[in-house]
């Protein structure tokens, strides 16, 4: 079984994706790592009114299709052409080749602005599980648990690590998403 600790991270400023789009993916390769898993938090819109998405890009899983790029949104309305956008960005770099997964993933609650706590919710998931054996297409919360629920409590579970400088990955809401 593979754990997360046998894998290595690597994660970038939110900037990186305005750069892809403006210089192409030559002109900012040398932040990619030989990392077998890349973080990329992914910003769409004006900086005032904006939303956030996850990009996952996992070298190990679905090796033999060259790695997988995964886009994880939590905004239905913007699902769609946010992804369009990102494999746009993505198309002249190493990872063209990648097996492309749009993931089916629960939307944020109306009127919350948990587009953020659900990009991060998604890079811990995806890290926590990195035991992943075939290539997923789904997160979906456990039943019983709402899309409000598991935003306010990912706020809090963000706004402790924070405040404690550590990340307790025994928290419940860590455990509050499935990957299928």
């Amino acid at each position: 079984m593979l754990f997360a600790e046998e894998r290595t991270y690597g994660g970038f400023q939110c900037g990186v994706l305005p750069w892809i789009s403006r210089q192409g993916f030559k002109g900012v390769q040398h932040l990619f790592t030989d990392k077998s898993v890349h973080l990329v938090p992914a910003f769409f819109g004006d900086h005032k009114c904006g939303h956030w998405a996850a990009i996952i890009v996992d070298l190990e899983c679905a090796k033999e299709e060259g790695g997988a790029f995964v886009f994880v949104d939590s905004l239905e309305s913007m699902r769609q052409s946010n992804y369009a956008s990102a494999q746009k960005m993505f198309r002249t770099s190493r990872y063209a080749n990648a097996k492309k997964i749009l993931m089916d993933s629960p939307y944020q609650a109306r009127g919350s602005n948990d587009c953020a706590v659900f990009m991060l919710g998604a890079f811990a998931h995806w890290a926590i599980r990195s035991n992943i054996a075939c290539l997923p297409t789904t997160f979906q919360l456990q039943n019983g648990i709402s899309a409000a629920d598991y935003g306010s409590q990912m706020r809090r579970h963000v706004h402790e690590s924070i405040r404690n400088s550590a990340i307790n990955l025994d928290d419940p809401v860590l455990h509050s998403m499935l990957l299928s």
